[in-house]
């Protein structure tokens, strides 16, 4: 049963078939998947359904959401499947030749991503993902759109994008990658890259320079200050 109470799943191991039924009015959904289906999980979010394909050496995954399904090869004979608290994996006993299968899943997406604006660039911060995918994180990367400049990083929880046009506000996702693939990515950020300040001199300023300097300029192109002084404005 899914953990929200609105769906029972059942193996029909005649027709290589699973069953699942609305409680809510006892409709009944016929879905196919492999040869001999036996054992059958659930996720704990309820976002999938595990079933053991006896007589086809695979496991089938359905996305609950479309009952869409997807085989995975495991061992000979599978027959009990069972998933990890977490999420993070799913164990697979194989009855004909004594193994289990452990089965791994590309790591969620990070999470709590902040992007700080920098002169032609933009650090990114994030969390590592609670759900690994059952494997070690091997490598993040954040990308900013548009122009699709990135960084990386393989353990660090942070990383600047560089070669960022100043004035532009960019959307940044990060996502997480392990031995058996890479996230979605994270939920985007926005950052506006700020225009540097710039002196300038107004009209009033060139024609009346708060200094002034006499300098003699002799040969070979060398200059000799003389004096230099503060103009004052007179007096009223």
């Amino acid at each position: 049963m899914s953990p929200d109470g609105l769906s029972v799943w059942v193996t029909n191991q005649g027709d290589g078939t699973v069953s699942r039924i609305a409680t809510s009015d006892n409709t009944v959904t016929s879905i196919t998947v492999g040869s001999g289906p036996l054992g059958v999980a659930v996720s704990p979010d309820g976002s999938s359904v595990w079933v053991t394909n006896n007589g086809a050496g695979t496991v089938s995954r359905i996305a609950t959401s479309d009952n869409t399904v997807t085989p995975i090869t495991v061992g000979s004979g599978p027959l009990g499947v069972a998933m990890s608290p977490d999420g993070s994996s799913v164990w697979v006993t194989n009855n004909n030749d004594g193994t289990v299968s452990r089965i791994i899943f590309p790591p969620q997406p990070p999470s709590n991503v902040t992007a700080t604006p920098g002169d032609a660039n933009a650090t990114i911060s994030w969390s590592a993902p609670t759900n690994t995918g059952g494997s070690p994180i091997t490598g993040y990367s954040a990308t900013a759109s548009p122009g699709g400049k990135s960084c990386t990083t393989t353990t660090a929880t942070s990383c600047t994008i560089v070669g960022l046009t100043n004035g532009t506000t960019y959307s940044v996702s990060v996502t997480a990658t392990n031995a058996v693939g890479t996230s979605d990515p994270s939920a985007p950020v926005s950052v506006t890259l700020p225009i540097p300040a710039t002196l300038a001199a107004t009209g009033s300023d060139l024609m009346n320079p708060p200094w002034l300097a006499i300098a003699l300029f002799g040969f070979g192109g060398g200059a000799l200050l003389v004096s230099r002084r503060r103009k004052t404005q007179p007096h009223s």
